[in-house]
């Protein structure tokens, strides 16, 4: 299972001032913490760990196999194209799969009573599951709404389309001040993004040619879900994008499965000789605002062969992130702070070090030693104020401390030596003929060396040790007379 981190739409304003000792500061906001706050249905589950109550029922095998399998939807066709076709009870109280699963899913509603399934409080996972496994599921299954920044959007990404299945994205940033010539980047991660809503937006036509560029293949792959990239790109909406101008021409052509732009309000001309080859210009109504985008895909998925499959299943972005409702839109948080992953650095990796004061006073600095106007005051060097960035610091710190135990160790080994070289000295001086063994004594404070001779009776078993004190000139100077 591939792991990636969430796709964090920010643009990150830089403004630059100079204080009152002329140095200049360049302030940038990070992303707010509401960024990467969980999806509703972080709650649900929560909740589900909290109820000890068993199930009043004995789920089915699918039910546990369905669950195994939450961690890997991107891996569910690997089972290959058989796929098993849903079927709603005939009666209410019957058990069914999908009530199972989902327990907010009624297959038998009452009358007068809205649908209560609410897809926001489903895991992502498992409705890639569901939508995978089975065939014939309502059309309250068909689209999952989902924010731009959920951690399992990623993953979602990497499921590939089949001739039984395909899955498609929808990207709504109208009216969203952080999509941006630089930001748009971040959209290479959507690598099933078949309709873009960036009406009203920054963008320009260099950030559509920056987009296009995203498009590649993986290596070592040649099917389908190696591509990376938006290059089911179908539907584009760019109207009253002011710096859009006639160079988005240029970028269109590289999206092969592009079928609808909407250029009005934008700076293009309406010159059709500049258009791209097989563009022309259209009036349907369903292509175009107001229509809503999801209803203008669904309008074009009605010409044949247009996806891989016409069993199709769409997740909806239509918000940046859970904290607030729509795209664009300043937003507050539902869920607690405690909820917010941590950051794995400080916000600010840089530090700043002012060089020390004299500490010293007008009245005390004219003290000092009185210079004549004939003399030259000595100059002394102003200290610079040092800069520098935390990380690199504290690798330093450790490279340092990495060196002060290599040095400790070495001077280990090299006393563990020198012992080991005494003891094998020692052992050799042990080591006679016979049953006698000689050892060696060193005195340095006399400079001499003292042998001892040992005799040893095999037949007794007794020892009888014999002491013959020799005396050794260990140096030819004069030893003092030994008392």
């Amino acid at each position: 299972m591939t792991s990636k981190g969430p796709i964090i739409l920010w643009h990150n304003h830089t403004e630059q001032r100079t204080d009152d000792a002329g140095t200049t500061i360049l302030t940038s906001i990070c992303p707010p913490p509401a960024l990467f706050d969980p999806g509703p249905y972080e709650d649900t589950r929560r909740d589900a760990d909290r109820d000890s109550n068993p199930l009043r029922y004995v789920p089915s095998l699918a039910y546990f196999c369905i669950k195994s399998l939450l961690q890997y939807p991107d891996q569910i066709h690997g089972f290959g194209s058989p796929r098993i076709a849903y079927e709603r009870p005939a009666i209410s109280l019957t058990y069914d799969i999908l009530r199972a699963l989902v327990p907010s899913y009624d297959p038998w509603p009452e009358e007068g009573v809205e649908d209560s399934l609410d897809l926001p409080k489903v895991d992502p996972r498992l409705w890639a599951v569901i939508v995978q496994v089975f065939t014939n599921l309502p059309d309250e299954f068909r689209v999952y709404p989902i924010a731009l920044s959920d951690k399992h959007l990623p993953l979602l990404q990497h499921i590939p389309q089949r001739d039984d299945f395909s899955l498609l994205t929808i990207l709504e940033l109208s009216h969203c001040s952080h999509l941006t010539d630089d930001t748009i980047l971040e959209l290479k991660a959507l690598h099933g993004l078949c309709a873009l809503d960036a009406s009203e937006t920054p963008l320009s036509a260099q950030g559509i040619l920056r987009l296009s560029r995203t498009l590649a293949w993986a290596d070592g792959h040649d099917n389908a879900s190696s591509r990376r990239g938006p290059w089911q790109l179908r539907i584009l909406y760019l109207r009253n994008c002011k710096n859009v101008k006639n160079a988005v021409f240029d970028a269109l052509p590289a999206f092969p499965l592009l079928s609808i732009v909407d250029l009005r309000g934008s700076s293009c001309s309406a010159n059709t000789l500049r258009f791209p080859a097989g563009f022309y210009t259209s009036t349907e109504p369903l292509f175009y605002h107001p229509t809503k985008i999801v209803a203008s895909l669904s309008a074009l998925a009605s010409s044949p062969n247009l996806f891989s499959s016409d069993n199709y299943y769409a997740l909806h972005i239509h918000k940046r992130h859970y904290g607030g409702p729509m795209i664009g839109q300043t937003s507050h948080t539902q869920y607690p702070v405690s909820l917010r992953p941590r950051p794995t650095v400080a916000p600010e990796d840089s530090y700043v070090v002012l060089p020390a004061s004299n500490g010293k006073t007008a009245s005390i600095a004219s003290k000092g030693p009185i210079v004549t106007p004939g003399e030259c005051s000595p100059r002394k060097k102003t200290p610079k104020i040092k800069t520098g960035n935390s990380e690199i610091l504290a690798i330093r710190a450790q490279k340092r401390e990495k060196e002060h135990r290599h040095f400790i160790n070495s001077m280990e080994w090299q006393a563990r030596r020198e012992r080991l070289e005494e003891k094998e000295l020692r052992d050799r001086a042990y080591a006679s003929e016979g049953s006698t063994d000689t050892r060696e004594f060193s005195d340095a404070s006399d400079h001499v060396c003292l042998r001892m001779k040992t005799t040893r009776t095999k037949k007794t078993r007794t020892r009888t040790r014999t002491s013959e004190w020799v005396l050794i000139v260990a140096t030819l100077r004069c030893l003092p007379t030994r008392q």
